[in-house]
């Protein structure tokens, strides 16, 4: 699961829609789970503001994904959106919408490739159009500081 991850981060970091290739010497991980959340319609926290410090001079990226696993049939429509915001503004490719099919599964992947040092704010919302419960989620935030 690791060598996925990694791999997809590379992919996702170093592919033509960033165009950034960039060596990196450390990094940081934060995970947040849950499970048996109520959604109301309008806008959720999913998980607690995270506070994470870019020590390099030369920058940071940041990776973002995200799995929600809704229970039952009760899933959230096309009008619902999964968003996870750097510093207030959404992270690359922009807020996703939340159309969990017949899986009743939601997945997301962003990021955001070139973060200045200092201290960055990271929160992943849900922006409900209807009703549902949460059976599950995990949300992963990895940070690597480039060279």
């Amino acid at each position: 699961m690791r060598y996925l991850v990694a791999t997809v981060a590379a992919a996702l970091l170093c592919g033509p829609a960033f165009a950034d290739n960039f060596n990196f010497s450390s990094g940081r991980v934060v995970t947040h789970r849950g499970s048996n959340v109520a959604v109301t319609t309008g806008l959720l926290n999913l998980d607690k503001s995270n506070r994470m410090t870019c020590k390099s001079a030369a920058g940071c990226s940041l990776v973002i994904q995200t799995q929600v696993n809704f229970e039952g049939v009760n899933y959230l429509t096309y009008n619902s959106t999964l968003c996870t915001l750097v510093d207030g503004v959404p992270a690359d490719p922009g807020c996703q919408p939340m159309t969990s099919g017949s899986s009743g599964t939601v997945t997301s992947f962003q990021g955001r490739p070139s973060l200045p040092m200092g201290r960055h704010v990271v929160q992943t919302q849900i922006n409900a159009a209807n009703p549902a419960t949460i059976s599950q989620f995990q949300i992963v935030y990895t940070l690597y500081e480039h060279e």
